[in-house]
């Protein structure tokens, strides 16, 4: 079962514990299969602990250990960020080169880019790989069976309305926090609120199908700006303590006016587009959401008790 609620859930507990075990399980299987790209796959584990940690902010007023088990998937995912940035610079220049390549020297360019490969493959080759992907995988087993164990102290509505109105709350904010002061700590904060919001709303995807995939999407499109934004400030980080790795002054200045240009494309399509994902007040978001997904329970338990009569009178 995908990253959603269910019908077949019981209750919020057990929808929890359901999608924990799932997600877990998929990505195990992915850094058990000896085919599988290593890059690619400390990729999904790092995606695995983002989705697991939205699911937790979800439930946090309910679930007492919250707390606790949101910073053992922070751990997991810092354990191997270094692979994920050993890339970032690669795809943030090659991002750049596309939008704006015709104003970079092509011989430059090409220069500059074997160099961030050379970077990259030297430090993936440095990184100890097959350990760190084995403590994932032991860490991602214990924080699996702990989860068999969780309690949620409510059901239904009021284990969900406090922690979406609140992580909605928290992504609005900090959308207008860098709207007021557009710094690349403020952007890369709304980025994080933002993508608690895409996952929020990919869970509740089921209770009215058409209309929340199209919010799943904006909420993505948002996510994919304010991501492609933070890796061109981790970018532009680098150029600025090693210049020469980006060729000649006159190539890295170049590159990083071209760099900051893309930067602000990026911003002004973030603040449109989130202007309309978070147009609604934190109570009315929570309240329309709440209110599909009790109808959507009623709606499968009508449903169920109907096939149950049927049965019931074949007999």
């Amino acid at each position: 079962m995908a990253y959603r609620l269910s019908h077949k859930d019981d209750s919020v507990q057990d929808a929890v514990r359901r999608i924990v075990r799932q997600q877990i399980h998929d990505v195990v299987r992915r850094i058990d299969d000896p085919s599988a790209n290593r890059e690619e796959t400390i990729h999904e584990i790092r995606k695995t602990c983002k989705k697991l940690r939205a699911l937790l902010r979800l439930v946090r007023p309910v679930f007492p250990d919250a707390r606790k088990e949101n910073a053992a998937l922070r751990d997991i995912a810092r354990s191997v960020s270094m692979v994920r940035d050993a890339t970032t610079l690669v795809g943030s220049f090659d991002r750049v080169l596309a939008a704006y390549g015709t104003q970079l020297d092509r011989q430059a360019a090409d220069a500059i880019r074997t160099r961030l490969l050379h970077q990259r493959d030297t430090m993936l080759a440095a990184a100890d790989i097959a350990a760190g992907l084995a403590a994932c995988r032991a860490d991602l087993l214990a924080l699996e069976w702990r989860s068999c164990d969780w309690k949620l102290e409510k059901d239904g509505a009021d284990a969900l309305r406090p922690g979406l109105r609140k992580a909605y709350r928290k992504a609005r904010y900090a959308m207008l926090d860098a709207r007021n002061t557009p710094t690349a700590e403020h952007l890369h904060a709304w980025r994080k609120r933002a993508k608690d919001h895409w996952y929020h709303a990919r869970l509740f995807s089921p209770v009215w199908k058409e209309p929340m995939e199209a919010h799943v999407k904006a909420a993505h499109d948002l996510g994919s700006l304010l991501g492609d934004h933070h890796d061109l400030t981790v970018f532009l980080a680098a150029l600025a303590q090693r210049p020469d790795a980006f060729g000649t002054d006159a190539d890295a200045e170049v590159l990083a006016g071209l760099t900051r240009s893309l930067q602000d494309v990026l911003e002004v399509q973030a603040f449109s587009d989130g202007a309309r994902l978070f147009a609604e007040s934190p109570p009315a978001l929570a309240d329309s959401w709440i209110a599909r997904y009790e109808t959507w329970r009623d709606e499968a338990s009508a449903h169920a008790e109907a096939l149950q009569r049927a049965l019931g009178d074949d007999a």
